[in-house]
């Protein structure tokens, strides 16, 4: 990339020129992103949908506006690989080498995640720091967390040394992702408003369910040695971990 970025004078041409050598090598790896979507779709036999998402080195570097594609059908190979590609093409977007070129990221690894899209009553974003954990909890399988201005979940604080938990800011809405009834390869995406009673949340309930997930993450992090940044859903009594990550506090509010 650092050639290919000397030959360029603003982000808009480097854009141009990347994404050129990002299709090369797509196409030049059809025949391995075809294997792959047969391996997943015999993996995910009995799962309804998947998410598709990248994941790189530039998530602690930059400020990129994480990419993923919902509702995909793991029995469609065609909209699986194209799920691929496109989580790929987006650290290729105009967008994110702007914000590539601003951090000086030329070289990301990246790899593509493919899990099953899980349901859920509650969806739940971490991140651990030296004092506490940060929660953000949501209803539903949610895109309302901190890098959605739209939307305002639940805010609590948990103290890794008392073990207390603090809820610094009650929820107001968020956008839930659910599989569509009507069609069975696709989603639907609405608005939950928080205030109706249906959606309201007892003030223990959250408590303890913020305590719950502080000591999972103070294992995680404890685990992996470094502040985390853990995404994962709650569905019945069940608490799944979707994903965790090494996770910088200076550059980034969870």
């Amino acid at each position: 990339m650092h050639l290919t970025a000397e030959k360029a004078k603003d982000p808009d041409s480097l854009h141009k020129l990347l994404a050129k050598e990002l299709d090369t090598h797509l196409i030049a790896s059809a025949r391995v992103i075809h294997s792959y979507s047969a391996q997943i779709q015999h993996f995910f036999a009995h799962s309804k949908l998947l998410i598709i998402k990248p994941s790189s080195n530039l998530d602690l570097t930059t400020k990129l506006k994480p990419f993923s594609l919902l509702g995909v059908n793991p029995q469609d190979c065609e909209s699986v690989e194209e799920g691929i590609k496109s989580a790929w093409r987006s650290l290729y977007s105009l967008e994110a080498i702007e914000e590539r070129m601003r951090c000086g990221a030329w070289c990301p690894f990246i790899s593509v995640l493919v899990q099953e899209m899980v349901e859920g009553e509650y969806s739940f974003v971490m991140c651990t720091g030296v004092e506490e954990v940060n929660i953000e909890l949501a209803i539903g399988l949610s895109e309302g967390f901190s890098l959605n201005a739209d939307a305002t979940p639940y805010c609590l604080r948990f103290d890794k040394f008392t073990k207390k938990v603090e809820i610094k800011e009650f929820g107001n809405f968020s956008f839930e992702i659910q599989a569509d009834e009507v069609s069975s390869n696709s989603t639907k995406r609405s608005r939950i408003d928080y205030l109706e009673p249906k959606y309201l949340i007892d003030e223990e309930e959250l408590l303890k369910l913020g305590a719950t997930l502080g000591e999972i993450a103070l294992v995680i992090q404890e685990h992996c040695k470094h502040p985390q940044r853990i995404k994962g859903a709650v569905h019945e009594n069940d608490i799944y971990l979707i994903q965790s990550k090494d996770f910088c506090p200076l550059l980034f509010e969870c």
